[in-house]
């Protein structure tokens, strides 16, 4: 092979071959999902605009998995495999779910944000994506007793104004960052 890489390949340790950071986006979801004329960006094709059934119940269903089974899963195998992540949830499933997160929380995960529901703030106007986030950051404060630390647009599409949003109403530099890399190593027997 003529082309070479650039940099020395990354050695992690005890020989690992590969390192992954899950990252949970705990989300709730908009009235109109699954309905002809949601903005949601959705994985299954839609009805067609004429079809008699006006919601698709498997759309609706695919999201609503998280909070009754998945986050439970997932917790428990974060718990056992002794791992610690970062969870990216909505404000108002902060609200809506505010024992998970006391859990989560205190199993040490980090918590950062989205906005107050899952829409698209590049839909939206500066003012009312700054009232969204700040009811999220107050959200997350007042469940897990500090400010997230990260933040994270829904559908990775920030508007023109999300990074002025934050800067406007003074959230601490340490509040926009990055969060925390870290290799994870299963500390469990398992080897399954």
């Amino acid at each position: 092979m003529k082309v070479r890489p650039k940099r020395q390949p990354i050695k992690w340790p005890d020989g690992a071959r590969i390192a992954i950071t899950p990252c949970v986006a705990f989300e709730t979801w908009p009235e109109d999902l699954g309905g002809p004329k949601t903005l949601q960006q959705e994985n299954r094709r839609s009805f067609p605009r004429n079809a008699l059934t006006k919601r698709n119940l498997a759309i609706i269903t695919d999201r609503e998995f998280g909070e009754r089974v998945g986050i439970y899963r997932m917790l428990e195998i974060f718990e056992s495999e002794k791992i610690q992540t970062s969870f990216f949830p909505t404000g108002i499933t902060v609200h809506n779910y505010s024992e998970i997160f006391k859990e989560i929380a205190e199993q040490g995960h980090e918590v950062g944000t989205e906005t107050w529901i899952h829409d698209y703030s590049y839909m939206k106007k500066r003012d009312q994506e700054k009232r969204d986030l700040k009811k999220t950051v107050e959200a997350v404060k007042q469940v897990i007793g500090k400010a997230p630390v990260g933040y994270l647009s829904t559908g990775v599409a920030p508007s023109a104004s999300t990074a002025k949003s934050f800067w406007s109403w003074a959230i601490p530099i340490g509040w926009i960052r990055s969060i925390k890399r870290r290799p994870i190593r299963s500390k469990s027997k398992n080897k399954n």
